[in-house]
């Protein structure tokens, strides 16, 4: 049928006015959108791969491996050696003729082992010459892949505490948990549009953490076209955090499972995000091993996850540079997954290049289907076969191999969950379900159980294997049976010693040049753990820690790590976790976590307990927050130093009574003023002019209101720019005659040359002289000046309230149990309970407490006090402002009590 359709190809050109027809070439070992590309661009450079003729017989070798009953490690070995053996014997001459040929671009030839190909940028006349070689088997077009296309819902879900995601128990997931296997030790590739590492339900499982860096994420430089030496892994979209998800993600402290091997790790690559063709076997070449040494398997992934297409192959392209390829992953023992694609539900729309059949399973397909409904029905959008390439039987035929869920997936994505569909979702289940597999049988290569899945599935849609289903959904544990009844023996899952890294609670920037982690940890082994040690380091300060103490299996331990006293700078903070019970700890690949934190010598928020004592029997303490610079202080009290739901709300906080010692942290937000507070501070008048303010922003804000003057109610237009003039935020808001405050809040990114701009509507009030630029809060924002670079015009917006999260960490603060002896009851009276601040009058404040007392403590809540029994106090600013009084009693126990004095103008 191929050399049919280049016949055919061949009859049409050769009557049209094509430069090959007076050309010496082979069609029938050139891509046909190669050919085409050539056609339409007859003087360009094209980049291509040339497939060499003389390879290894890859099947032949993989049989040879599994007939010996190969470990892993030769195994790998083995076929990298051979690979990059029959390279070298075999490219120089071509290299060499390459590079110096006037139709090639030296630069762009590169040398690939895993598939003896070549990728260059050449002309047409040297790709009609190569086509005649003997020693080149086929010459492919490079071009930018494409991702499965996929659906997203409108509003993603959020995170599910004790939540398993339906999918997982579809394919029987939970049973092999029940057993043990959940995937430790187990690698995953998702290559894709790469992995967001901060992302909590997959952070814990980078294996960059235990390995060199650049063993565990593949980037392909545009510029230099190769690896890049050093890169952090990233996602450039949200495609590839969400199959990591699906394949091993679970948010331990909130134990949401979203994964099926959810104690397996991940390397990642972007080639979504890259060249496309070459990189994308640059990134199956360095898969095969990461590191530079094959004689290592730890390094290279148990399965690779592909969801993506390439759209420079044509589907009859039965055979291109992937085909060497997947024969080389199959035969160094990974299993390679693809997603069949999302052209549904015509016939004949699996994608490229898995449309192939090299066996049974390889290309490895995945079908989607409807995992939220019982009847698990195709989804509409799943490509079906069967595959437009020849083969022996009919079942090599078929297309998609099996399949798994794939519709309103709930995954992590950057910045929380989402609901995905897609064949991209369907093939991360089979990815997972490999891992478990892997785990229960880890001396058997990747086909073994992508056999054991297609054999197992359990039947959908028509009787048999079909070309919408396969051979129909994948079943986990049908695949483990399978597997046994091959006369594979499992091994246990199940280890004595293992300390687990379950969370590290750390805020991004920590303040006073202190850096006080807190970890929590599970004791994964079968044994009572009673002891382990704790390494970690932030730049050159580190520190070990020996914790004691006892946790039976799976129960979890929270250990406030003792502070570092680290200068201030950005860093990465590295905590391991180590010799549990005093011996090597048996799973050595769950027990390191990093993370990038900055350190400050800014000083926290000040909380202190009012009195010197602790609160006397069935009393609580009074927790009160203190801040001396420019604004309002508002405070939220929490029982946990990170997340949670607020407790109380308000500057002060009384605890609950307490029967044993407590902590509590408060965290801060300031409500902090800036630019001219009003129109009648200079001279002033109404303009019409579409006008406004320039402004730096230090830090990002929340721009809460300002104030505007206007003679007429009506409308305005106000705009906040950036320094090219792009909007950040637009709106017309109604206003009042006289002054109006502006609900806004808006969030003000960090940058310079801001500007907040009045464009249309009713005129409002600007000051027209007298005006002393700049208006500043340092380490924040300043009003550099008018937008139209007037020197002292002040245009329209007034008392800018800037709301501010406190950039610290919150403050800790550690409350004493209530005493058992009785005492005061703390209780005053005030003259007055609201005061005119122009009456300049004082407030006098009455004891009224009942028992004996032998101390008074008075807070007025402005930042003053007494220990007077009766004081007086005179207030001098507008505000609200609560009062205290804490009593000590002569048994050395307090008590206290609170009332409020509003003063205005």
């Amino acid at each position: 049928m191929m050399r049919l359709f280049y016949t055919l190809l061949v009859v049409s050109i050769l009557h049209t006015p094509f430069f090959l027809a007076a050309q010496n070439f082979n069609p029938e070992k050139i891509a046909k959108k190669l050919l085409e590309r050539m056609e339409a661009e007859p003087a360009a450079f094209h980049s291509v791969n040339i497939v060499l003729s003389d390879r290894i017989d890859l099947n032949a070798l993989d049989e040879q491996l599994t007939a010996q009953r190969a470990l892993p490690a030769q195994r790998s070995e083995t076929v990298i050696s051979a690979l990059k053996e029959k390279t070298a014997a075999t490219q120089g001459e071509l290299l060499a003729f390459l590079k110096y040929s006037p139709s090639s671009k030296p630069a762009s030839v590169n040398s690939f082992w895993v598939a003896n190909a070549i990728f260059a940028e050449l002309k047409n006349d040297l790709i009609a010459e190569l086509s005649q070689r003997p020693d080149v088997a086929w010459i492919g077009l490079n071009g930018k892949l494409e991702m499965e296309a996929f659906s997203m819902m409108p509003a993603p879900p959020m995170l599910e505490p004790n939540n398993r995601e339906r999918g997982l128990s579809v394919i029987d997931a939970p049973a092999l948990w029940a057993m043990g296997y959940t995937g430790y030790g187990q690698l995953a590739f998702t290559n894709d549009t790469g992995v967001d590492p901060d992302v909590p339900a997959i952070a814990t499982h980078y294996r960059g953490f235990y390995t060199d860096p650049n063993s565990a994420f593949f980037f392909y430089d545009e510029n230099t076209q190769a690896q890049e030496d050093t890169v952090t892994p990233f996602d450039c979209g949200l495609h590839g955090t969400h199959v990591n998800g699906t394949i091993l993600g679970l948010e331990r402290m909130a134990n949401d499972t979203i994964g099926v091997a959810f104690n397996a790790q991940w390397i990642g690559g972007s080639i979504l995000c890259g060249l496309g063709t070459e990189d994308n076997i640059a990134s199956f070449q360095w898969s095969l091993d990461p590191d530079g040494n094959p004689a290592t398997t730890d390094d290279m992934p148990d399965v690779i996850n592909n969801s993506w297409y390439d759209p420079t192959l044509d589907e009859l392209d039965c055979f291109s540079v992937y085909v060497p390829v997947l024969e080389a992953m199959e035969a160094a023992g990974i299993a390679v997954v693809f997603s069949a694609g999302n052209e549904g539900p015509d016939v004949g729309t699996i994608t490229m290049p898995h449309n192939i059949n090299i066996n049974l399973v390889n290309a490895f397909t995945v079908g989607a289907l409807n995992g939220n409904t019982g009847s698990l029905p195709i989804a509409s959008f799943s490509s079906r076969g069967p595959s437009h390439c020849d083969a022996d039987s009919l079942s090599l035929q078929i297309k998609p191999e099996v399949s798994a869920p794939g519709v309103d997936v709930r995954s992590c994505i950057p910045e929380g969950y989402g609901l995905l569909s897609g064949t991209s979702m369907a093939s991360p289940h089979v990815s997972g379900a490999i891992l478990l597999l892997k785990e229960a049988f880890p001396y058997l290569p990747g086909k073994e159980f992508k056999l054991a899945l297609y054999y197992s599935c359990t039947d959908l849609g028509l009787p048999g294997e079909d070309n919408t289903f396969g051979m129909g959904v994948i079943n986990v544990l049908d695949a483990y049976n399978y597997l046994i009844a091959q006369g594979h023996v499992p091994v246990s899952p199940f280890v004595n010693s293992d300390v687990l890294f379950v969370d590290l609670q750390i805020p991004e920037t920590n303040c006073e040049e202190e850096v006080s982690p807190i970890i929590v940890v599970e004791n994964g082994g079968s044994d009572t753990l009673t002891s382990f040690e704790v390494n970690y380091e932030v730049g050159s300060v580190s520190n070990v820690f020996t914790w004691t103490g006892g946790l039976a299996q799976k129960e979890r331990a929270s250990i406030h790590l003792p502070t570092l006293n680290v200068p201030s700078g950005e860093y990465r903070i590295r905590i391991s976790l180590a010799k549990p019970n005093g011996v090597d700890d048996e799973r050595p690949f769950n027990n390191v976590f990093e993370r990038n934190i900055q350190v400050l010598d800014r000083e926290r928020l000040v909380v202190q307990i009012e009195g010197s004592a602790i609160p006397c029997a069935d009393e609580s303490a009074l927790l009160r927050a203190s801040y001396s610079g420019p604004g309002r202080l508002s405070v939220k009290w929490f029982d946990q130093p990170f997340g949670g739901t607020p407790i109380a709300l308000g500057n002060e906080f009384a605890a609950p009574v307490l029967s044993a010692q407590d902590t509590f942290y408060a965290e801060a937000t300031y409500n902090i003023p800036v630019g001219l507070a009003d129109k009648n501070t200079a001279p002033s008048a109404v303009l019409d002019e579409d006008r406004g303010l320039e402004f730096n922003a230090i830090r990002p804000f929340l721009l809460k209101s300002v104030q505007v003057f206007a003679e007429e109610m009506g409308l305005i237009q106000i705009k906040l720019l950036d320094n090219d003039g792009e909007i950040i935020e637009s709106s017309i808001r109604q206003i009042q005659a006289g002054q109006y405050e502006l609900e806004l809040n808006w969030e003000v990114p960090a940058g310079f040359g801001h500007s907040l701009v009045k464009e249309g509507g009713k005129p409002l009030y600007c000051n027209t002289s007298g005006i002393d630029y700049p208006f500043t809060q340092p380490g924040l924002v300043t009003i550099t000046g008018p937008s139209d670079n007037t020197n002292d015009t002040y245009y329209y917006f007034y008392d800018w309230n800037i709301e501010l999260p406190e950039i610290c960490e919150r403050t800790m603060t550690i409350v004493p149990a209530s005493s058992t002896e009785t005492g005061t009851a703390a209780s005053f009276t005030s003259s007055l309970d609201t005061v005119e601040l122009t009456d300049n009058q004082a407030v006098q404040f009455t004891n009224t407490s009942s028992g004996d007392v032998s101390a008074f403590d008075w807070n007025f809540g402005d930042g003053t006090g007494s220990t007077e029994e009766n004081p007086a106090h005179t207030y001098e600013e507008v505000g609200q402002y609560v009062v205290s009084l804490t009593t000590t009693n002569p048994n050395g126990c307090t008590s206290f009590s609170l009332d409020t004095i509003v003063v205005k103008l």
